[in-house]
């Protein structure tokens, strides 16, 4: 019987074959597999090297050798100069030991409890505090705590001068930190930072921050001064009692708490200054500078650069430029001064736009150049604002456009009237013109040339109050009274919602 068999290929078959591997794998998925770790490890080792190379070479200044921090500059927007924020730092060195270990030792104490209860405990660098912050941070919703120590803080503002939160600062950092603690005692870095950290309104140190605030030196300051000032010590400028007194007490109430915890200080003593007012010295208002377009600076800095920049906007040396024109701003100024020239008579607000939302003027109330009624209430842009009245018609208008009502479109403008208006959730509505005048049928044009209140309620009824109230949204007009919505209702064709000069003026730029 004979036996099939399968030949074996000659070599001109074979030579043709390419040799796979069967997992699939590429030249370079399979040297990266075996060799990627030395990739790894040469970066390990590099960063290492650069963490050693700060540590032996990087010099850590002393409280006198730090350079001030500057002042941040604000220009119109012709480069002539406005403001500056922060305008005159202070700084006085002393001798820490009574703050740490005399008389005013609970000012020491203070700020361990506020900023690093285990400072006497760690080796610059606080594990345990940076795993506490995180925790306090995520269970909170929001950045409440920092993990870095007291070391720390002085080593990024001695050596570093960086507010930028990358991985790269804070192992500097760190090694720096570590550093520090291996030359000098923990009471003598303690005391470089009592006489360097930032205290607000130009302050660095607590020796200066007891004079600006208090007009008292350190050593004389109260437990619950001390407290204030230690717990203010994150974000000063955002604790200013004059700006958010409830604030300020809080920070000032949650270190007093937390020098309880820790034993410093009593409950009897924490309780005589817990949910009283923060005082600051009669003359310490008194002595906020005058500035051109004081609201306009104040506005700037409240709303949009202390919330982006932090505390970098009074220390960084910001050159700031801004689209006011101070020629329009002096003209504005003249306008209100002319109309209003005694001091009984009320206040008064001006905002100027262009049609890209560049603000060109703005007077927020009639003391032009005060810096310290700047910072009360401000007619131009705080909130809730003015009744609006026939200014809002326009965006009635807008909204019957886009539903597609005609400006040809006419309405009878006799007045008084009564309008069936279940849209506004009223089975009648009765509404009347200004002053009682009275006008024939109009179309959509002239009836807003003349502010015919009935016609625009006629209007408003037809195409629903929701409308124009989403239109106001999409020009930037705000809901007021801690609502989340501007609330839909048909008076709002007549009026009847509060707005500021600066939404009024952004508002119709948006038209231009």
């Amino acid at each position: 019987m004979a036996k099939a068999s399968a030949s074996k290929p000659g070599w001109w078959a074979r030579r043709g074959r390419k040799k796979t591997r069967k997992d699939g794998r590429s030249r370079t998925q399979r040297f990266l597999l075996r060799w990627g770790w030395l990739v790894a490890l040469g970066g390990i080792l590099i960063g290492v090297a650069i963490l050693l190379l700060t540590y032996a070479f990087a010099s850590i200044p002393l409280p006198q050798d730090i350079r001030l921090a500057s002042a941040a500059k604000v220009f119109d927007r012709h480069g002539e100069p406005i403001g500056i924020f922060s305008g005159e730092e202070r700084r006085f060195i002393i001798d820490p030991k009574p703050l740490i270990d005399g008389r005013a030792s609970f000012i020491g104490d203070a700020v361990i409890a506020s900023e690093d209860k285990d400072y006497y405990e760690h080796g610059g660098v606080s594990i345990r505090g940076i795993i506490r912050a995180a925790w306090a941070n995520v269970t909170g919703g929001e950045v409440q705590q920092g993990g870095s120590t007291i070391t720390q803080q002085y080593v990024k503002q001695a050596v570093l001068q960086d507010t930028e939160r990358t991985i790269t600062r804070k192992l500097k950092e760190a090694v720096l930190a570590i550093k520090l603690e291996r030359k000098y005692s923990k009471k003598e870095i303690l005391g470089f930072y009592l006489n360097t950290i930032y205290l607000g309104r130009g302050a660095y140190g607590f020796e200066a921050a007891a004079q600006t605030y208090f007009d008292k030196k350190a050593v004389q300051l109260s437990i619950g001064e001390a407290a204030f000032l230690a717990g203010i010590i994150p974000s000063p400028e955002s604790y200013q009692p004059d700006d958010n007194m409830k604030l300020a007490k809080e920070r000032r109430d949650r270190t007093l708490g937390l020098m309880v915890e820790e034993g410093y200080v009593t409950q009897e003593e924490a309780d005589r200054f817990i949910g009283k007012k923060v005082k600051l010295a009669p003359n310490e208002e008194e002595s906020l500078t005058d500035s051109k377009a004081a609201f306009f600076i104040e506005w700037v800095r409240k709303d949009f650069l202390e919330p982006y920049f932090g505390d970098r906007l009074y220390t960084g040396g910001l050159q700031i430029h801004t689209t006011l024109d101070l020629e329009m701003q002096a003209a504005a100024e003249a306008a209100v001064a002319e109309v209003l020239t005694l001091k009984t008579e009320p206040e008064a607000s001006l905002v100027s736009m262009t049609p890209r939302g560049e603000v060109r003027a703005f007077v927020g109330g009639r003391k032009f150049t005060s810096i310290k009624k700047a910072r009360g209430f401000n007619y131009a842009a705080d909130y809730p604002g003015h009744e609006s009245g026939s200014t809002l018609k326009s965006w009635t208008v807008l909204a019957a456009i886009e539903d597609g009502v005609s400006l040809q479109s006419r309405f009878s403008g006799a007045s008084p009237v009564t309008i069936p208006a279940p849209e506004c959730g009223i089975e009648d509505w009765e509404t009347s013109n200004y002053g009682g005048s009275s006008f024939g049928t109009l179309d959509l044009v002239g009836a807003t040339t003349s502010s015919v209140n009935v016609i625009f309620a006629q209007l408003i009824a037809e195409i629903g109050p929701e409308k124009v109230a989403r239109m106001l949204e999409k020009f930037g007009f705000a809901p007021k009274f801690g609502a989340d919505e501007i609330q839909a209702n048909c008076s709002l064709a007549v009026g009847s919602f509060d707005a500021t000069p600066v939404e009024m003026a952004r508002g119709y730029a948006g038209f231009a």
